[in-house]
Order: structure tokens, then sequence, then C-alpha cells
């Protein structure tokens, strides 16, 4: 894309619908791409709003990254909550089917991952339960780490990778119909220290390729 030809600012408002109405006028303008493939993926603060557009705007999108960050339980940021997301997922569930990839360091201390001690308001288990709801998947309604002693869910495909850099990824999926619909993946430990809030070239590569799979198995 040409980005000196799009005034992107010019169209995008401070909310879900003007990102929507950027999605469309790229697709207008430019025909040769496929409106089935279109994926929103987001660090931080863009996971956030990523995550929420993957539930509030399921037509529009056939996957969903996130980087460090979920949905944000008791608080009304990046134009979502958790409970209006969870009433949509509610509407939603078994009829839209959203694959949903879930990224983030073990060490994070602006988004915490998922503890024992903070699993009631943490924003990771708050958006994997909302997609499990909207997918029309068994709801995972508390973690158990005796199960799982990093993400307290019992997962397929469950595997620790580590990286040419030294670096450790534990990752998992939940299927549906042997669909991969959820995939987790956080950085543990590393040969320097655990793995924070940064975004990590490795993750977004597995990323990639994750929502791309899973969206081919969906749409053929």
């Amino acid at each position: 894309l040409d980005a000196d030809a799009v005034d992107l600012h010019a169209l995008v408002g401070p909310d879900e619908d003007g990102i929507e109405q950027v999605v469309y006028y790229l697709l207008k303008t430019y025909p040769q791409l496929d409106a089935s493939r279109v994926y929103t993926e987001g660090l931080s603060a863009g996971s956030a709003t990523s995550t929420g557009l993957g539930i509030r705007k399921s037509y529009l999108f056939a996957a969903v990254g996130g980087f460090s960050a979920g949905i944000l339980p008791g608080s009304y940021r990046f134009d979502c909550d958790r409970q209006s997301l969870l009433g949509e997922a509610i509407q939603k569930s078994g009829a839209v089917e959203m694959p949903y990839f879930s990224a983030t360091g073990t060490s994070d201390t602006v988004v915490p991952f998922i503890n024992k001690d903070n699993w009631q308001k943490n924003a990771f288990f708050a958006a994997w339960q909302i997609y499990q709801i909207m997918n029309g998947m068994s709801v995972t309604e508390r973690p158990d780490f005796s199960k799982d002693t990093i993400f307290g869910i019992t997962l397929e495909n469950r595997e620790t990778i580590w990286t040419n850099k030294g670096i450790s990824m534990e990752t998992g999926v939940l299927s549906k119909n042997g669909v991969p619909l959820i995939q987790y993946l956080c950085f543990g430990q590393s040969i320097f220290d655990g793995a924070g809030h940064e975004y990590h070239q490795h993750c977004g590569q597995h990323a990639h390729k994750a929502v791309k799979e899973a969206g081919a198995q969906l749409f053929g």
C-alpha cells in the first residue's frame, strides 16, 4: 500500500467504528485485497483494542492476535469493557468462530500475567473466557494450576520452545472440532531474565503463522 496515498488519520475515529471504516476504505480502494483475510493484531493498548474488535466486529476480521494485554475487567477502556463484551459474546455464542492468539511475558509488570492471586481480575483470563464463550467452547470457570503451572488450563499441543536467543516460549491451544481456535503463548525465562511487556519478534512470527493457519482451516 502507498502510505502517501491514504490519509488514515483523516479517516479513523477514536473508536472501533472508525477502524471499521478504514478497513472498508482500504478494501474498496485496493480491490486486490482479500476481504476474508483481514486480521487485527496489536501490542498493549493495541492488543486490548484488537481483542475487543474481534468480539464487536467479528464479521470483519478472520482472526485476532493480542500481545501484552487482554480485556481489563471492571474498567471501560479502549472503547470496551468486560461486561459489554461478555454480553455480545453470549449473544454470538456458537454462531461465530474467531481464532484468538494471546501472548505476553510472564514478568510483565504493566499488564500482569495470570497467577493464583490475580486471576479474578486478570486481563488475559477475562479475554480467554470471553473468546471461549463466543466460540461455543467449554468455558474455564477458574484456573487450575495443578493441571498447568503456567496457564492454569489443560491445553492441547502443550510445549516449551526455546528460541535461538535463549528465550523460552510456553505454548498450547484449545480446539473446537479439531480446529485450534485459541492459542496461548507466554515468554518465560531468558538468558537475561523473565520477559516483560515488550514485543518479541519470535512471538510476532508465531502469531502470524497461527492466525493464518486457523483462518485457513475455518474459511478454506
